[in-house]
């Protein structure tokens, strides 16, 4: 099944339960409804009992705001939207040096 077709046949049969969003091309987004990213973050931290204090996150868009405000290190993927210049402590990153970038903040957590 396509992409699009996917897309659209998740979007029709789970209409008023979840939030099914296009993030970017190849990539679908499904959330609760009252939820989003950060929520998703702080869940799934808690269920591996990491303490928020150890908690980093890679963003790339505005959509992301929520999931970085969740995470102790932020790291913006490719520059900083807007909209992201307001969280405290976003270090920027190029793609190319995602890893060493990472790596580098996420080491005085660990």
């Amino acid at each position: 099944m396509g992409h699009a077709r996917l897309f659209a046949v998740l979007r029709r049969e789970w209409d008023g339960r979840l939030r099914i969003e296009q993030i970017r091309p190849g990539f679908i987004g499904v959330f609760h409804r009252g939820a989003d990213k950060g929520d998703g973050l702080r869940l799934l931290a808690g269920h591996l009992g990491v303490p928020p204090g150890r908690v980093a996150a890679c963003g790339d868009s505005s959509q992301d705001e929520s999931l970085l405000a969740a995470a102790a290190v932020r790291i913006a993927v490719g520059g900083r939207p807007h909209v992201l210049e307001r969280l405290p402590g976003v270090v920027v990153s190029s793609r190319a040096r995602l890893a060493e970038t990472l790596l580098a903040q996420v080491r005085p957590l660990l």
